[in-house]
């Protein structure tokens, strides 16, 4: 009994203080992926000659929710939180904060993660995997 109680307060502690065993610099690098690819689609749509998107700094992240699952048999993260981000026009600077967020990552190696996205046009179990630079 014990044992469950020390387990569980560890647990609990290492949720704490951080994403657990996923880098923020990781979790950072897949919310801006995310973005500049919605921002891609977006464009696509909305324009035949999409104009070019602006760069952006994404900091504050704050994880809210974590949860562990399987996408295409390899371990991976459902991640929900917030973040600020800071869009850089030609003549202005725009800063949002508390943007939602919900990324899932995919563990695919020892030091190797990329940004999975389920597809929408499509039923059941389909992913987009992007894989992530292991040096940021």
């Amino acid at each position: 009994m014990i044992r469950i109680v020390l387990v569980v307060m560890l647990a609990t502690l290492l949720t704490a203080c951080g994403f657990g065993n996923i880098p923020q610099s990781l979790v950072e690098q897949a919310i801006a992926l995310q973005l500049t690819q919605t921002q891609q689609e977006l464009g696509q749509l909305l324009y035949t000659d999409a104009p070019q998107a602006p760069s952006s700094k994404i900091n504050h992240i704050k994880v809210n929710h974590r949860d562990s699952l399987m996408i295409q048999g390899l371990a991976a993260y459902h991640l929900q939180g917030t973040y600020d981000v800071t869009l850089d026009f030609p003549d202005h600077h725009v800063t949002q904060r508390e943007n939602p967020f919900e990324i899932y990552l995919q563990q695919t190696g020892d030091k190797t993660w990329s940004l999975a996205r389920p597809k929408r046009e499509t039923e059941g179990e389909d992913w987009a995997i992007t894989a992530l630079d292991p040096q940021t």
